[in-house]
């Protein structure tokens, strides 16, 4: 179990070993005094994707639209406006909008 995290080792034990134990906190305790707790990150080499990226090609208007979506802040500190764009790639002209 020394592969497990905490969090794994105490439902293992409940549902392997049928042990009930009270909550989980106890095991983080023991393990960070044992010096057991690491970052458990992946480590490696990141490979790319083994696929193409997609390449969209227009030859006139309204064949590809792009889209994007832009937060603009009020006067009052929790509102905001979201401002919502639809873009047609080959003339660069604003297809729609929505505020």
């Amino acid at each position: 179990m020394a592969d497990y995290s905490p969090r794994e080792i105490y439902y293992k034990l409940i549902d392997e070993e049928k042990e009930l134990l009270p909550r989980r906190q106890p095991f983080y305790r023991i393990a960070k005094d044992a010096d057991l707790l690491t970052k458990r990150s992946k480590t490696g080499i990141k490979r790319p994707l083994n696929r193409e990226k997609p390449q969209l090609v227009a030859t006139g208007h309204n064949q590809v639209w792009s889209w994007d979506v832009s937060q603009i802040k009020s006067e009052c500190r929790s509102v905001r406006f979201y401002l919502y764009v639809i873009v047609d790639i080959w003339s660069r002209l604003v297809v729609g909008g929505y505020f």
